[in-house]
């Protein structure tokens, strides 16, 4: 996938980084910089997800729960 250090936030604005695609799982893999879950002594604040080609979060890491961790695609 192509593109990826092109996407710097979250539809809310939370910074990403580090994100590759994993062709034999078709995924994105990265890490999100989390107000809720995120421990700003511990990685600053950033955890890591999964989502979707889409930029939607998979089930596992919040899925439809958590729509401000989705990628802002451009």
């Amino acid at each position: 996938m192509e593109n990826l250090d092109k996407i710097t936030s979250t539809i809310e604005g939370y910074e990403v980084k580090n994100l590759r695609y994993k062709l034999p799982d078709n995924v994105i893999v990265g890490q999100v910089k989390c107000p809720i879950i995120g421990n700003p002594n511990l990685h600053n604040g950033f955890v890591v997800c999964v989502w979707h080609r889409n930029g939607a979060l998979l089930p596992k890491y919040g899925g439809d729960k958590r729509k401000d961790l989705y990628l802002k695609m451009k």
